[in-house]
């Protein structure tokens, strides 16, 4: 499937497949490739989320499942109610990362599988030392709330479950106070 979308448009749906029946979740993302690099028979993807979409119905099983896809609609509401909800989500991925105890990984040298280049931040070029802080300072510039909820959740919220719980929420007060919720079930917070 990947090697399909590579040479035609780079634009697939990604859905959490439900434990229980195994079908994909109703609601799911599509995405953008941005960048794929392929290792023996294992594609790498970076994968950009362009928006929330409900599979309609199968239109294809073999050799992979394509759906009928419709776009779910996202509101815009800016209001103040809104800025304190994404500023008190802020707060508290402020002190998720305070707490956490980032250390630099030593990456063994490439092998000839691996990619020749491995990019590296340089704390003179304006990064700062660790990714998260590099993480922390573009969350200061997400002026979006919904997007704000959307990276912090597939950023910082690991179980599968959770993310999906994120996904399905389009209202964006909605998003914000679940996101809010799930970060601080993760990380025994108030």
């Amino acid at each position: 499937m990947v090697a399909d979308v590579l040479e035609g448009h780079r634009v697939f749906v990604l859905a959490y497949e439900e434990p229980l029946t195994k079908k994909p979740s109703e609601v799911c993302g599509i995405g953008l490739i941005r960048a794929a690099i392929r290792i023996d028979k294992t594609y790498r993807i970076i994968l950009q989320g362009l928006a929330r979409v409900s599979l309609e119905h199968c239109v294809q099983k073999r050799p992979y499942a394509v759906y009928r896809i419709n776009p779910l609609k996202e509101d815009q509401p800016q209001s103040k109610s809104i800025q304190i909800l994404a500023n008190n989500l802020r707060q508290k991925v402020n002190l998720i990362v305070k707490k956490m105890k980032f250390k630099a990984i030593n990456l063994p040298p490439p092998s000839h599988s691996t990619p020749a280049v491995i990019p590296t931040i340089h704390p003179k070029n304006g990064h700062s030392e660790t990714p998260l802080e590099d993480f922390m300072a573009y969350l200061h510039h997400v002026d979006q709330p919904g997007t704000l909820a959307d990276l912090i959740g597939s950023t910082l919220v690991i179980p599968g479950p959770d993310r999906q719980s994120i996904l399905h929420v389009c209202p964006i007060r909605e998003r914000l106070k679940v996101t809010t919720e799930i970060l601080c079930k993760t990380y025994g917070l108030e």
